[in-house]
């Protein structure tokens, strides 16, 4: 590798990614792929590294913060336009989203998506 590339950048992104994931692996931590940028004769590559239950924490409390009386892990079902009834179980809540803050994955399909908190609530205290 003479130079880099946007294959080479790449590359060598998903080999720091791994090594990463091996080398933390028994620490308990998350690690996230960001970016890669890169030059001719530069790459920056940049990870972050979660701690399980500073992440956990912080998402809790700014779920109580936000007034919310749902956990992660809790499930809702959601009608279609069909008129059945999805069952979905809420994976994240990230409150720099000011419209949808909560994520929700679909249990059958694995697909995840956004929801407004009123909707969650609704929907967890209907059905």
């Amino acid at each position: 590798m003479r130079t880099f590339n946007r294959q080479a950048a790449k590359v060598v992104s998903n080999l720091v990614y791994e090594a990463a994931i091996d080398a933390l692996k028994s620490e308990g931590v998350t690690v996230k792929k960001n970016t890669a940028r890169y030059d001719s004769a530069t790459c920056k590559i940049t990870l972050t590294i979660v701690l399980p239950e500073a992440s956990q924490a912080a998402t809790e409390s700014a779920m109580a913060r936000s007034g919310l009386s749902i956990k992660i892990g809790d499930t809702f079902n959601f009608p279609t336009s069909t008129g059945r009834r999805r069952m979905y179980k809420i994976v994240d809540f990230i409150p720099n989203r000011r419209k949808y803050p909560v994520l929700a994955q679909n249990i059958r399909t694995g697909t995840k998506f956004k929801f407004a908190t009123a909707t969650v609530q609704r929907y967890m205290d209907r059905y």
